[in-house]
């Protein structure tokens, strides 16, 4: 079964490293022929590097690309998660793009009106396009398409719902924004594609694995934490009260709920949609069922969570968690709370904890939702106990071993202080030690030129 053109397009053309304008449609029929036909590089090695989790948006050619990348009979068997670009062509985009609109007619300006006007018209049929696709059931037929190859053999599935990824885009995204945006301009097209939804994307993809019949025993939901939409006054639906009734049944056989948090901009760190962000965690926690076993929280710099949040993520009423991890983490509250309500509540088989840091204040108002205060290092040693047997000791030891690390680290960080200071009073003794000869000098140097003006007189 031949690959569709878009698959080519993203197997050759997204990578940072392509530096010439070389395609595998450009390659002699011979080099074609020995690449299609060795096992050992379409098979394995092909898959393994790009066709293992393929990442698809929400347009007809790139799901249509998916369907056949699973039901190709080389490339399909190796795949083992979807993933979804949980952002959609949106309006903020369009409001902005008329702004400047109006001032360049006010300023007769055509050179700049002709631009705005091709944008305005691409970004429109975009949109159009989206909303047809989806309406028209179209989308979900796709989806249903792709999870039917997965229910033939009976093999569970990992499906993820993820923001843009600029170093190894979804197929079909060089082609929608060639020639119309520049698809590096990470700004540009974070006000393109709106906010993050995410629950839309799960939704689909539960679906369309219900209606074929498919398990789903993993989710991964990534997030980016900069919403265009917020700072321009706009609070949008987050779709989460009907996602919870809507999924439940269908996530009977999910195993392991996996979260991945972005910062595409410092701005975005320690705002609204930040907290907003972080409050999915635990409401996707009360939606898992009684076989969820795997919690793992991961940052890509870092990421602030409220101890209320995460102490709602463990609640324990009937989530029987063998596995958690959390990676690159900043609480609001004690962690030391935290991993002891690990110890007690839970009989984990794996835990994992690598860099977590307390923030010891928060100041919230109405024109300012900024987390702010005194940060420390509260975990800087990795964490990693594999004893079911020796957990709860374990992590109570880990608790203690941090506890001394961090007040050898004061001891250590206030000797060098004080060090600094009799240094420095040190520096200051002898500069003004030097001092006092020159001033001694001048002094005399006066007194002589007096006496000899006195004895002139």
């Amino acid at each position: 079964m031949p690959l569709c053109p878009s698959i080519v397009d993203v197997v050759f053309s997204n990578r940072d490293i392509a530096i010439t304008n070389l395609r595998l449609l450009s390659l002699p029929n011979e080099v074609i022929t020995m690449i299609c036909t060795d096992d050992e590089i379409s098979a394995k090695d092909m898959c393994a590097i790009f066709l293992l989790d393929p990442f698809v948006m929400m347009t007809q050619a790139s799901l249509q690309a998916l369907v056949d990348i699973c039901k190709h009979p080389l490339y399909g068997p190796h795949v083992r998660k979807v993933q979804l670009l949980n952002h959609r062509f949106s309006a903020n985009r369009l409001s902005m793009l008329m702004d400047e609109s109006v001032y360049a007619i006010d300023d007769r300006d055509t050179a700049r009106m002709r631009p705005l006007m091709r944008e305005i018209k691409w970004l429109m049929e975009r949109i159009e396009q989206q909303i047809d696709f989806e309406e028209s059931g179209e989308a979900l037929e796709l989806m249903t398409e792709t999870f039917e190859t997965f229910a033939e053999t009976g093999e569970s599935i990992a499906i993820a719902s993820q923001p843009p990824n600029y170093s190894r885009p979804p197929i079909g995204w060089t082609k929608i924004f060639k020639g119309h945006v520049n698809q590096r301009d990470q700004p540009q097209v974070d006000n393109i594609l709106g906010e993050p939804d995410m629950w839309s994307a799960f939704r689909l993809m539960l679906t369309a694995a219900q209606k074929a019949k498919c398990k789903v025993s993993k989710l991964e939901a990534g997030l980016n934490c900069f919403n265009p939409g917020y700072w321009r006054g706009v609070v949008m639906d987050d779709g989460f009260s009907d996602f919870q009734a809507f999924s439940r049944p269908l996530l009977d056989d999910v195993e392991e709920l996996s979260f991945q948090f972005e910062w595409q901009t410092e701005r975005a760190r320690h705002n609204q949609p930040n907290i907003r962000a972080i409050e999915h965690l635990s409401r996707f926690a009360r939606c898992m069922p009684k076989g969820f076993k795997t919690l793992s929280v991961r940052s890509d710099t870092d990421t602030v969570m409220m101890l209320s949040d995460l102490g709602a993520s463990l609640e324990t009423r009937k989530v029987p968690l063998k596995k958690l991890t959390f990676e690159k983490m900043f609480l609001v509250g004690d962690w030391n709370s935290i991993i002891a309500h690990i110890a007690r509540a839970f009989e984990l088989e794996e835990f994992t904890i690598d860099v977590a840091y307390r923030i010891f204040k928060r100041v919230r108002t109405a024109t300012s939702p900024i987390v702010v205060g005194r940060i420390v290092e509260w975990y800087s040693t990795a964490c990693r106990i594999k004893d079911k047997e020796q957990m709860r000791t374990c992590l109570e030891a880990f608790i203690e071993s941090q506890d001394e690390e961090r007040e050898d680290k004061r001891r250590q960080e206030l000797a060098a202080k004080q060090e600094r200071e009799a240094a420095r009073r040190r520096e200051l003794a002898a500069e003004l030690r030097d001092r006092e000869p020159r001033r001694s000098k001048r002094l005399a140097g006066k007194k002589v030129a007096a006496d000899q003006a006195d004895q002139a007189e």
